[in-house]
């Protein structure tokens, strides 16, 4: 499902165009948003998915590095 406010194909192609190393990027869909504001709960009910996930790479790549 395409985000009506933000371009997909654009973030993929920044994506891969960041200076960041790339064994501290990760990309991660979630199909289930519906919004491009992924962390707030008054756009998505899957507010708890996206937080696991931020969490989980905050803390198995981010701090581990």
């Amino acid at each position: 499902l395409q985000d009506q406010v933000v371009s997909v194909p654009a973030m993929l192609k920044m994506f891969d165009q960041l200076g960041t190393p790339e064994a501290l990027k990760s990309k991660q869909a979630f199909p289930e948003a519906g919004d491009h504001v992924l962390t707030s709960y008054i756009t998505t009910d899957n507010y708890d998915e996206v937080t696991a996930a931020t969490l989980d790479f905050l803390s198995n790549v981010v701090l581990k590095k």
